[in-house]
């Protein structure tokens, strides 16, 4: 079709005759003229040429377009602070989306410019057996072996081993002791996957290693059992490693683990700074109970030769041929074939050298244990273990200590066993980082142990997450109410808005209000409440206090809000 002209003045001279043309020019100019001001804007002929081009919103005259407006929205207000051409072009859309919430977000953007919410008091209903439980298994996966094993996100995985399938929903990755882990949740599992298999996608081209090296904990190897602890006693599992710590409780104790070295007889002969020896009886597996000599008392000095002669038990002293010491290969470093590490001096020694040259000599100051240092107090030491002091370098002289005994090796010791030594504990935060070769801490949260007990991490690539509700829908004494059919009731919904419900409660009955449902409306105290709107009343509001409307009355509900009688 062929758009119309809009301008008729140059058609004038092909429609009068010769004559007048030739005859009456002036006629004809005068004719012309006449028509191009009809044809001017807003008179007969621009207005009646351009009615197809005022029928489209795009190319519209503003004067019409209230018009237009009136026709497609005939319920909206005259007054709009969104772009009427914009709202009259998107007509059809916010008609088919009429009852929703987002053609009562249109509404508003167009009547006030605001943003608002919809809240539906039906889903705080309390209704029976309404909660919703979840329960979610996930894997933990490392060394991919081909591709990115992002790529394995929404897909179905298999164990190679196993034949365990599963799909993955969602994937969080961590650095854990500098090894890249992803933790893959998983849907729809079947069978078992097992720890270090691989997993691959359907393709095959991706698949990686289930890891098992770091990660949560899902049980305490115990190595050092401690003592005072009491059962029932929370604790917290610690590790240089850990990106969060986990957590458990004390489940069993014996006294029967712990030990305590006390001092009996201090004897004499003995170096300060020197080990105590705790042996395990043949008949337990305890273990990691140490201590040493703090101090000494009865203290004496002697001289005394610090080299071990027992090196060169099996080196010969003559040598055949030699008559001087300045041969080199007459050392005891090397005759013999000795092989062993010798001091100095009695390396460069042979049969000519004297004992004075050949031996190291110096003071050493000896004596009575007066303390003891316990460093640890070990565990498993059922039946209990026994406990020596042994000076070597002393108790090889055989000196009579006077009462029957001998130096460096008289001490006596008695065992006590420290109580409240775990036995068993439970985890009940599983944390995360943990490395299973790390030793990691058993903290006491209710009281200060008399020593820590130690432990090693169990992991595992499999874990199934306790099932939690993940709302607390059905939950009695909570935020849920009982139905009234008037506010909390499936039919009932509330505009979170800055304006008074009076304000838009037409617009909306009209435009998107679904029948059989009521209105309320919800104003914060952001909006300015009008002095006339509550008369003979002061109003004092909080930051979180809310006024709720509905189409017949006003009520008050937040316990922030006070109104004050004048």
């Amino acid at each position: 079709m062929s758009s119309i002209s809009k301008k008729v003045s140059p058609l004038v001279k092909t429609q009068l005759p010769d004559f007048v043309r030739e005859d009456a020019p002036l006629f004809q100019k005068f004719v012309e003229g006449y028509y191009e001001f009809l044809e001017q804007g807003n008179n007969v002929i621009e207005v009646t040429r351009s009615l197809e081009s005022y029928q489209d919103i795009d190319t519209s005259v503003d004067k019409y377009i209230e018009y237009i407006k009136r026709e497609l929205l005939p319920s909206f207000p005259k007054t709009l602070t969104a772009d009427q051409k914009l709202l009259v072009k998107r007509a059809k859309d916010f008609y088919r989306s009429r009852g929703s919430e987002k053609s009562y977000q249109l509404l508003f953007r167009a009547l006030y410019n605001e943003d608002i919410t919809i809240y539906d008091p039906g889903v705080n209903i309390l209704r029976a057996s309404d909660g919703r439980w979840v329960q979610e298994n996930s894997i933990r996966v490392g060394d991919p072996r081909a591709g990115n094993t992002d790529g394995l996100l929404g897909q179905s995985i298999t164990g190679i081993n196993s034949g365990a399938t599963a799909k993955v929903e969602r994937i969080i990755q961590t650095n854990e002791s500098g090894f890249l882990v992803k933790e893959m949740f998983l849907s729809n599992v079947k069978g078992t996957f097992e720890d270090l298999e691989r997993v691959k996608n359907s393709g095959n081209t991706v698949n990686a290693t289930i890891y098992n090296i770091t990660g949560p904990l899902v049980t305490v190897n115990l190595v050092n059992r401690g003592a005072g602890y009491n059962l029932g006693d929370s604790v917290t599992y610690n590790s240089p490693v850990a990106l969060t710590p986990g957590s458990g409780i004390v489940t069993s104790t014996t006294d029967l683990s712990a030990v305590q070295i006390t001092m009996a007889n201090g004897g004499s002969g003995y170096f300060a700074n020197t080990p105590i020896t705790v042996t395990a009886n043949s008949s337990s597996s305890g273990a990691g109970a140490a201590a040493y000599i703090q101090s000494l008392k009865n203290t004496e000095t002697i001289a005394l030769n610090l080299e071990k002669i027992s090196l060169l038990k099996d080196v010969p002293l003559n040598v055949t041929g030699s008559t001087s010491n300045s041969l080199s290969n007459t050392a005891f470093a090397v005759l013999g074939g000795n092989t062993a590490t010798l001091n100095a001096n009695l390396a460069q020694a042979n049969c000519f050298s004297t004992f004075n040259a050949a031996l190291t000599f110096a003071n050493v100051t000896m004596g009575t244990i007066n303390a003891i240092y316990q460093t640890s107090f070990g565990s498993n030491y059922n039946p209990a273990p026994s406990v020596t002091a042994l000076n070597e370098v002393i108790s090889e002289l055989e000196i009579d200590d006077g009462a029957g005994g001998l130096k460096g090796q008289n001490a006596v010791f008695t065992i006590q066993y420290k109580p409240g030594s775990i036995r068993t504990v439970s985890v009940a935060e599983a944390g995360s980082g943990f490395n299973k070769y790390e030793l990691l801490t058993v903290n006491n949260n209710d009281r200060t142990p008399t020593a820590n007990a130690t432990g090693t991490a169990s992991i595992t690539g499999l874990r199934s997450y306790d099932g939690k509700y993940i709302d607390t829908k059905g939950f009695l004494s909570w935020n849920n109410r009982l139905q009234d059919n008037f506010f909390y009731q499936v039919y009932s919904y509330v505009i979170r808005s800055n304006n008074m419900v009076r304000k838009y409660r037409q617009f909306v009955k009209d435009l998107v209000h679904p029948a059989g449902t009521k209105l309320f409306g919800e104003v914060s105290n952001k909006s300015v409440i009008n002095q006339t709107t509550v008369a003979s009343s002061n109003v004092t509001t909080t930051s979180s206090a809310v006024v709720n409307f509905d189409s017949t009355a006003l009520k008050f509900d937040a316990t922030t809000t006070k109104f004050d009688a004048i």
